[in-house]
């Protein structure tokens, strides 16, 4: 300070209007003012302790949030605000009361007034924005698109090509008992009283009591009802082979079941599969920007101070003025956007679950 002063006493620049200018003047490229940001050899900190003490400390302060072109990022520098990774509670506090408010009026419909808390930044967005951030050199944006949108609008995610197949097995053990039991009942409505075929031994003693000849038997109740008193896993092997072993028109009926029964297993894993890249999608996004803290018919809200906070010091620092330029592009451009792991399957649970929950209406 003492080298300052006196160089300050040597040079012949006028520091009569020293105050007046750098509390004022909204050019800090025009030569009134660089001649004394010259003098200071542009430390910020200086013109501003100098400033403070003659006075005019908050005064230079305010002109810089409101008036100056750029004035932001001599602020951070006057008030020697750090670097946003090394913050003392100092800083934050600093950057919080000066600078944070400049950017949040900058962009009002993002950052309402009212959703604001003291320490906390809350960033608003209409539902479906979110999905600017994820990777558009994919199809990463457009299923962001479809998850973060108007579910009750959008249509289901296309995931036909990642749905395996399910063998006739498979559709019969994952059945519930009471579906069993729908199933079972159905088959009886539909054939109560009619003579089927079938080959297979288990069902050999049918053929012998009826003595109708060519593998065929009755479709009696007490029959079908033999399946609902087993042992669940020993009645869908035996429905199983009953079904799967029939011949004439009753085998194209059940085979119809069947594949309507496949259908809506392949429709309820699309959704089971839809749901994880929901959980992953948004999951993602919050990892990246902040937590969920409020959502409507139409907006959505997240908590994220530490986002903005490190994005609005790094533009601040980039000569960047509040509502000027697009936060959202200089976050793809800057910091990057999300690209989220694609996942594999759903749980087994969920896809079976679902499957029961639809699977019953088929069988009336």
């Amino acid at each position: 300070m003492k080298y300052l002063i006196k160089k300050i006493l040597t040079e012949s620049t006028d520091l009569s209007k020293m105050e007046e200018i750098l509390t004022r003047e909204s050019d800090f490229d025009s030569p009134e003012v660089q001649q004394y940001l010259k003098l200071f050899s542009y430390d910020m900190a200086d013109i501003y302790h100098y400033l403070d003490s003659k006075g005019y400390g908050d005064d230079f302060i305010q002109n810089l949030k409101e008036n100056v072109y750029h004035g932001l990022m001599y602020l951070i520098d006057a008030l020697q605000i750090q670097d946003h990774r090394n913050w003392a509670q100092e800083d934050k506090k600093l950057f919080h009361e000066h600078i944070l408010e400049q950017w949040l009026n900058g962009y009002p419909k993002n950052f309402p007034h009212d959703s604001q808390k003291t320490g906390k930044i809350f960033v608003q967005f209409d539902k479906g924005d979110e999905a600017y951030f994820f990777n558009d050199l994919n199809n990463s944006r457009d299923i962001a698109e479809h998850v973060f949108g108007d579910y009750e609008e959008a249509d289901h995610l296309d995931l036909l090509d990642r749905t395996p197949d399910i063998p006739d097995e498979d559709l019969i053990n994952i059945l519930s008992r009471e579906n069993f039991t729908r199933m079972v009942l159905w088959f009886l409505k539909k054939y109560e009283g009619k003579v089927i075929q079938n080959w297979r031994e288990e069902f050999h003693h049918w053929v012998e009591k009826d003595n109708i000849g060519d593998n065929s038997f009755y479709v009696t109740k007490d029959r079908m009802y033999e399946f609902l008193g087993m042992e669940l896993e020993s009645a869908k092997y035996n429905w199983l082979v009953l079904l799967t072993h029939l011949d004439g028109e009753v085998e194209n009926d059940v085979n119809d079941m069947l594949e309507e029964m496949k259908w809506s297993w392949r429709d309820n894993y699309g959704a089971a599969l839809e749901e994880e890249y929901s959980y992953d999608y948004k999951e993602a996004f919050e990892k990246f920007m902040g937590k969920l803290s409020f959502s409507d018919d139409y907006h959505r809200q997240y908590e994220a101070t530490d986002f903005f906070e490190r994005l609005f010091y790094i533009m601040t620092k980039d000569g960047i003025d509040p509502g000027t330029d697009s936060w959202e592009e200089f976050v793809i451009d800057n910091i990057g956007s999300i690209d989220p792991v694609e996942p594999n399957y759903p749980p087994d649970s969920t896809v079976e679950e679902y499957y029961n929950d639809y699977v019953k209406y088929l069988f009336k």
